[in-house]
């Protein structure tokens, strides 16, 4: 249920552009309709999707470069 240091530190660091709008974006699309109990899962999903959103950017970069933030 938890991070060491190291991991959650490159799990917070935003990477590009790119990702601060798509965080944006979904952010607000998520909240429109959000319940209490939801809320649980919801910070879960977006951790997950955070990592894999991480994971794949440090693949990308190995492909192409993108604008850092």
């Amino acid at each position: 249920m938890g991070f060491d240091p190291k991991t959650f530190q490159r799990c917070a660091k935003l990477r590009s552009q790119e990702v601060v709008d798509l965080i944006v974006k979904h952010s607000w699309d998520l909240f429109v309709s959000i319940i209490v109990p939801c809320l649980k899962r919801l910070v879960l999903e977006a951790v997950a999707f955070g990592f894999f959103l991480w994971d794949m950017e440090g693949y990308d970069d190995s492909v192409s470069r993108v604008k850092e933030t």
